[in-house]
């Protein structure tokens, strides 16, 4: 009842918001196209993805203005509704305010030293819960894939890794290390959502360089690049829901299935070891954890136990090293920067909209 009640009242506080900022910031005609873009974007969202992923997407188009990027957008788009925005000599005190804080909001994201401290107090936090777990029970182990692999498509001659792709290698050297008891290696990816085949693509029997719906699939790739580091095929596990696993809520539900499987032999995993980022972990242990606890088929109902294995971490926890201070460069803004701060803000605000579907343990 308690967690329902938050539920409401953080919907309720994120619709005050929303109409503060619209109310304030743009006028009545911008906040009645807006709301009608938003729902023209609801409307085509379920015209060509009837799945999952529409309020998902439609939650981080409607989030946008908690970023720090779509906050400065609100605040320069607001100098639109004066009538003497392009006149400089003439532009109003309040405008020229709204400019300066949409210059000090970008300055402060993009500023390394923020992007760096935000980074750090978030994974020091997770390095605690990582610390304490033990692998050594865990006989399945599952690595979120999407968006790890870029297709061994021209210009590329091969398959290569993303910035999110040491989680392919770390999930390999687990299994390697545990490879006398470590069961199946689970891969959760989808197709790709920015490729398609062509209407005039190869796709009969015998044609040269024929292609398949199959190869749009990234849990081909990522197959691929894990038995090049060692793993095994016939320890791969590829889900047939796997093809719209591309959000964690999709990909537990994916785990789910494969577990609760009679064919699989995997109905007794007391607990399994997660692979994915640093930033995504919080989120996806909790949404494991609530998709498989109570579950029959999955150990008997008692639930399965999460043990993270996190990668790609921004900062250095180490006693033995300092993090060196530089400035003034430290607080000169960047772009990389910027998008590690806006990536912690996006995943709050996604931690957020889990919470509020229900999709989190409590």
């Amino acid at each position: 009842m308690f967690e329902l009640l938050t539920q409401v009242l953080l919907w309720l506080l994120i619709f005050v918001i929303l109409r503060y900022l619209l109310s304030q910031f743009i006028k009545v005609q911008f906040y009645t196209t807006l709301g009608f873009l938003a729902f023209l974007t609801l409307i085509v969202l379920a015209f060509f993805d009837s799945d999952q992923s529409i309020v998902s997407e439609a939650w981080s188009i409607l989030s946008l203005p908690f970023s720090p990027l779509g906050l400065a957008i609100i605040f320069l788009l607001s100098l639109v509704s004066w009538a003497d925005a392009f006149k400089p000599d003439k532009l109003g005190e309040t405008a020229q305010n709204r400019t300066l804080w949409a210059l000090v909001l970008l300055w402060v994201c993009s500023a390394p030293a923020t992007a760096q401290n935000l980074s750090l107090e978030f994974e020091s936090n997770l390095s605690d819960v990582v610390a304490g777990s033990d692998i050594a029970p865990a006989t399945v182990l599952v690595v979120l894939a999407q968006g790890t692999t870029q297709p061994g498509l021209p210009p590329r001659t091969q398959i290569e890794l993303t910035d999110s792709g040491d989680r392919l290698r770390a999930a390999a050297n687990i299994y390697r290390q545990r490879a006398g008891t470590m069961q199946r290696l689970i891969i959760c990816a989808a197709e790709r959502p920015n490729l398609n085949l062509a209407d005039d693509a190869p796709t009969g029997e015998g044609e040269v360089d024929r292609v398949t719906n199959d190869d749009l699939k990234e849990t081909r790739a990522v197959r691929q690049v894990l038995q090049d580091f060692g793993v095994p095929a016939s320890a791969i596990l590829v889900g047939e829901s796997s093809d719209q696993a591309r959000g964690v809520q999709e990909s537990a539900e994916s785990v789910k299935r494969l577990l609760s499987n009679e064919d699989n032999g995997l109905r007794g995993t007391q607990s399994l070891v997660l692979v994915t980022s640093a930033l995504e972990m919080p989120r996806a242990m909790a949404t494991f954890e609530r998709k498989l606890e109570n579950v029959a088929e999955v150990n008997g109902g008692d639930g399965v136990t999460i043990v993270p294995r996190p990668t790609d971490f921004v900062t250095v926890q180490d006693n033995r090293f300092n993090l060196t201070t530089r400035y003034p460069y430290d607080l000169m803004p960047n772009a990389d920067a910027l998008a590690i701060t806006s990536r912690l803000i996006q995943e709050q605000l996604v931690s957020v909209y889990y919470f509020l579907r229900g999709w989190l343990a409590t």
